[in-house]
């Protein structure tokens, strides 16, 4: 029998028995003390993104590495102009493989060496930066890297290292003097005609070649100066020897030929004009053109004439400009309108043959019905002869004794078009023989490639302008031209208003047998509603896009544009508003249109808010010169962080700025307004986070059992943008993916999970399950 003292010495033993379990079981459920397994070395073998892409590569068109640069895709020779802004990217099968097996904070360096300069080899060196993409669709993760060679801050700070510029200057052999550029003006800053370099190389920035991926099958070319080079000279023989016309200030020149630096200067675009009217005008702007000073012989033909009347033919100069500037521009509607040259009418006439329009003629007269009668039901729009207008669509009418068309009405098609027989005799006071025929096009189109086009067309609901090309009436059913494609597969994007209606069964469809879209009954447009619709053409594109091709090629050789720019023209009007010239529109090398490829920066500051002034006004730039912030300027008043509010005692209310809190204009440690990224409306970008870390809470206090671990850590693993999404499963506690569906407290790998005294915890890497 136990006496007292027995029984309270055993009751301690138990006690202490007791304390000592639980101290243990608490021990278990505390963390380690393992640092979280996110500081890793930089010249580890594991991907950390990789871990988290269960997706393969994709199948690649091109075998080995190649260059893409927009639309365009080389594996061997690439090129870029001087003035290139933007980036091009390198991919490939073996270089995605290699990506996934280092981190993305690797620096690559893309180098290319070039030898125009005699004595001296110049490496260009890019910044290669690595860079994924994911593919839900087709369910894909590519790896590749982005190049931005005019980006030279950029490049110096990866790739201008001790190492690497010495192992690429010790490739080459004295007395070579090597030297390194960052960036095409950089290297080319004396270049005097395009440069190609040697095979591309890959490096690490510490010199070493990169050992698995070979790029020496692509090669870079810059576009220089128009400048020929070697061409050096002291007397025009030397220069004729070698095809040129003369020797001109040291240098072999061609008559005629434009110089460097003229595109830029004043007054060019007018000299460019006049000489494209009479090719021997070059010869009075020396400025802009070499001008020999003994004229090469020609071959005894007199091909220019003087004009009769000089006002005669500049005035005939200006209207064939006119003729170019609507042919490439949209004049009526949807409608440009485009002329054809005869020389030498009198004996078409004579000889009764028609002078036809083109194939791709129209009047949009199965779009319009009032476009089956009258002038409008003509292609034709004007007919120029002799000096004088024989016709003007709704204007001068074709008389009897002139001529007439054939057939008598236009057509709506791209495979027949109209024609005009002209009786007409040449006036006797005539200066020239020529006769402009002029007719309808659809001028919204804009050819994509060999067998596509984009093409528009708008209309007003309910119009009352019944001669417009936008007229409709209340029916909800809108045809499209008979070119366009309504197939049940084709892509046709329809506005109302301005904002996307998208197709299905409560909105609109498409039909065929005439092409047309068809809106739900039930759908509301009201009148005046404007409705556009963007159509694709695949089949017929030549013959669509005849004429203004060819317009488009000769305004390309006025304006010195090059085959393959978009060059057009611009009135120039004087001070009675009235057209006296048209000037050369070059393609802007510095667009306004935000860049397809762009990289943006933001701080953790940025808040999702923009900032507005007190008036009400929005700044997305440049706010520290703005009014003071709208609403009452957030502060703790009662010094209650878990009740903000401006008021002396909480009361329940919680006005704006306490939810976003208030911008500062000068302090560095405030909150700062949400970032803005230019991009066009209505185009497609692909958004994703290439660095940074995502925490739901930044400034949440530290574990209750460490204070190097927080309550809400931070996650890696998404790259700056929040926690991966589980894209196969969707389960709450049990599932087959990284993460449940919904968001939860997570920890990172290495850490254990951790319990207090009022939860149950059960220990599962690497996540936190509350039960």
């Amino acid at each position: 029998m136990l006496n007292k003292y027995s029984i309270k010495k055993r009751q301690a033993q138990i006690l202490s028995l007791f304390m000592v379990m639980m101290m243990g079981f608490i021990a278990s459920c505390m963390p380690t003390q393992t640092a979280p397994g996110v500081q890793e070395s930089s010249n580890t073998t594991n991907n950390p993104n990789a871990t988290n892409s269960a997706y393969p590569d994709p199948t690649f068109t091109n075998s080995g590495i190649f260059v893409q640069e927009g639309g365009l895709q080389s594996s061997t020779q690439f090129s870029l102009p001087l003035d290139f802004t933007d980036s091009f990217l390198v991919r490939g099968t073996s270089l995605s493989k290699y990506l996934r097996t280092l981190p993305n904070t690797t620096r690559f360096c893309l180098v290319g060496k070039y030898d125009f300069t005699s004595g001296s080899a110049k490496f260009l060196i890019l910044s290669g930066k690595p860079k994924s993409f994911t593919d839900l669709v087709k369910k894909t993760t590519e790896y590749y890297l982005q190049v931005e060679p005019s980006n030279d801050s950029a490049n110096q700070n990866d790739c201008l290292t001790y190492n690497l510029t010495s192992s690429l200057y010790n490739s080459v052999l004295p007395p070579t003097v090597p030297s390194a550029s960052f960036s095409l003006s950089q290297l080319c800053a004396t270049c005097n005609s395009s440069v190609t370099s040697q095979g591309l190389k890959l490096y690490f920035n510490n010199g070493e070649a990169v050992p698995t991926l070979n790029l020496s099958l692509l090669s870079l070319t810059i576009s220089g100066s128009t400048t020929v080079s070697n061409n050096a000279c002291v007397e025009s023989s030397s220069c004729q020897a070698r095809a040129y016309d003369c020797c001109l200030e040291g240098q072999c020149v061609n008559d005629g030929a434009i110089r460097p630096g003229a595109l830029t200067q004043t007054g060019f675009t007018q000299a460019q004009l006049d000489v494209a009217s009479n090719p021997e005008r070059f010869i009075v702007y020396p400025q802009f053109y070499f001008v020999c000073a003994s004229r090469p012989e020609d071959d005894g033909e007199d091909t220019t004439s003087e004009p009769i009347d000089p006002s005669y033919d500049a005035n005939i100069r200006l209207m064939e400009l006119t003729q170019l500037y609507q042919c490439l521009n949209k004049v009526d509607g949807e409608f440009s309108y485009c002329t054809l040259k005869f020389s030498s009418a009198s004996q078409k006439i004579n000889a009764g043959s028609p002078f036809s329009a083109e194939v791709g003629d129209v009047n949009y007269s199965t779009l319009n019905p009032n476009f089956l009668t009258g002038d409008y039901a003509n292609t034709i729009v004007k007919i120029f002869y002799g000096g004088q207008y024989i016709y003007e669509a709704n204007k001068t009418p074709l008389a009897p004794a002139d001529g007439t068309f054939s057939p008598s009405t236009g057509n709506d098609d791209i495979t027949t078009a109209q024609s005009a027989i002209i009786t007409k005799a040449l006036p006797a006071n005539a200066q020239d023989d020529n006769l402009y025929l002029t007719f309808k096009v659809d001028g919204s189109c804009v050819k994509l490639g060999t067998n596509l086009a984009r093409c528009s067309k708008n209309y007003i609901q309910s119009s009352t302008d019944l001669t417009s090309t936008s007229y409709h009436g209340s029916s909800k059913t809108f045809n499209l031209p008979t070119y366009a494609d309504a197939s049940p597969s084709a892509n046709i994007i329809v506005k109302i208003s301005g904002v996307i209606v998208a197709e299905d069964a409560t909105t609109w469809s498409k039909a065929t047998g005439p092409n047309r879209i068809i809106f739900n009954s039930s759908y509301p447009i009201y009148q005046n509603q404007s409705i556009d619709i963007t159509y694709y053409v695949t089949s017929g594109i030549t013959d669509l896009l005849k004429i203004k091709t060819a317009v488009q090629t000769q305004v390309n050789s006025m304006c010195v544009c090059g085959t393959s720019g978009t060059c057009n023209l611009s009135p120039v009007l004087n001070s009675q508003n009235q057209i006296t010239n048209y000037e050369c529109i070059h393609p802007n090398a510095t667009s306004n249109e935000p860049p397809a490829n762009q990289t943006v920066y933001v701080s953790n500051k940025n808040i999702p808010h923009r900032y507005y002034d007190v008036n009400g006004v929005n700044y997305d730039s440049g706010y520290s010169n703005a009014l003071d912030q709208e609403g009452t300027a957030f502060s703790y008043k009662n010094n209650d962080v878990l009740k903000p509010t401006n008021l002396a005692a909480y009361t329940g209310y919680t006005g704006f700025n306490e939810i976003y809190g208030s911008f500062s204009k000068t302090s560095s440690t405030s909150a700062k307004p949400a970032k803005m990224v230019s991009v066009k409306k209505d185009k497609i970008y692909d958004l994703f986070t290439n660095s940074g870390v995502f925490s739901t809470c930044l400034t949440c206090g530290s574990d209750y059992y460490s204070s190097v671990k927080k309550i809400f850590p931070q996650s890696f693993s998404g790259v700056g943008g929040g926690y991966s999404p589980d894209n196969y499963s969707s389960q709450r506690v049990v599932t087959s993916g990284v993460y449940r569906s919904d968001d939860l407290l997570k920890r990172s790998a290495s850490e254990s999970t951790c319990c207090s005294a009022l939860f149950i915890c059960q220990r599962l890497q690497p996540r936190l399950v509350w039960l």
